[in-house]
């Protein structure tokens, strides 16, 4: 029977990204940074990690929700609006939102994945069309995802 690694606070995370995918430089603060191509427009996908819990998980997907102008959630209100997996040991809250009264407005998936004692964010944001299409190939990638 294999080790199985133990996440710690300097864990960092490793993933495959679809090939189609284009790789941009990191910044300040992303780990990394994605041009999502799609017939309906490029998305942006965006890797971040910050220590702790960043907030939790409610007033992240609050801060998600209120860049596509949608009201905060409520405790109670979460469980509904998150779909939650686990990948390769990772646990993992996956979030969905949808454009805003414009189909044709801008959408956004993500996954807060705690690990350690930090906590990772992959963001994929961009016209609504887009990254709805891109949304079979963000969960096949968030299935690659995984602690060294």
């Amino acid at each position: 029977m294999a080790d199985t690694p133990v996440p710690t606070a300097d864990t960092t995370l490793v993933w495959q990204a679809p090939a189609p995918w284009v790789s941009k430089p990191a910044t300040q603060f992303r780990k990394a940074t994605y041009t999502v191509p799609g017939e309906a427009g490029d998305s942006d996908l965006s890797i971040t990690a910050f220590p702790g819990e960043a907030g939790g998980e409610l007033a992240n997907v609050n801060r998600w929700r209120s860049q596509l102008t949608y009201p905060a959630l409520t405790p109670d209100d979460l469980d509904g609006a998150v779909t939650r997996v686990e990948a390769n040991g990772l646990k993992m809250t996956l979030v969905e939102i949808g454009p805003r009264g414009d189909p044709k407005g801008k959408g956004i998936l993500g996954a807060i994945v705690p690990v350690g004692e930090s906590t990772w964010f992959f963001k994929m944001m961009g016209p609504g069309p887009a990254v709805k299409a891109a949304k079979p190939a963000f969960l096949e990638f968030l299935h690659t995802v995984r602690a060294p």
